[in-house]
């Protein structure tokens, strides 16, 4: 354990349990491909279970993490959209949030968030939501 001390001091890592946490979802994203990266609708059948397989996590579990890949996804495309706005950034999560929560793109695109290709070809367009 004495080893394991520094992982404490990472930010974001206050247990034990956390950093196993990290890991079994760095095993799931480490199992997918470029493409099931790009284009999450890939991920059924077959491939889900590969990938369960792989990352040695039930499948609940790799939708999951995939759900929370999306939701920082989202997070980060908004982050950058306020950023080039001249907006002020949030300086809590809870704040970030909220934010996003009130913030019109956000519902109208979350809505569809399974198409999150959608979203990126927009943004790869636009350069924003």
């Amino acid at each position: 354990m004495a080893g394991e001390m520094w992982k404490l001091r990472v930010p974001g890592f206050r247990s034990s349990a956390q950093a196993v946490e990290y890991k079994s979802m760095m095993k799931v994203l480490e199992a997918l491909t470029d493409e099931e990266l790009e284009d999450k609708s890939l991920l059924r059948g077959l491939r889900l279970m590969r990938v369960a397989r792989q990352s040695e996590q039930p499948v609940r579990f790799v939708n999951q993490v995939l759900s929370r890949f999306d939701q920082t996804a989202m997070l980060h495309m908004w982050l950058h959209r306020q950023h080039d706005e001249g907006r002020a950034l949030p300086t809590t999560m809870e704040e970030a949030h909220e934010r996003m929560a009130a913030d019109p793109a956000v519902r109208r695109y979350s809505a569809g968030m399974a198409s999150s290709k959608v979203i990126q070809r927009r943004i790869n367009r636009r350069g924003s939501l």
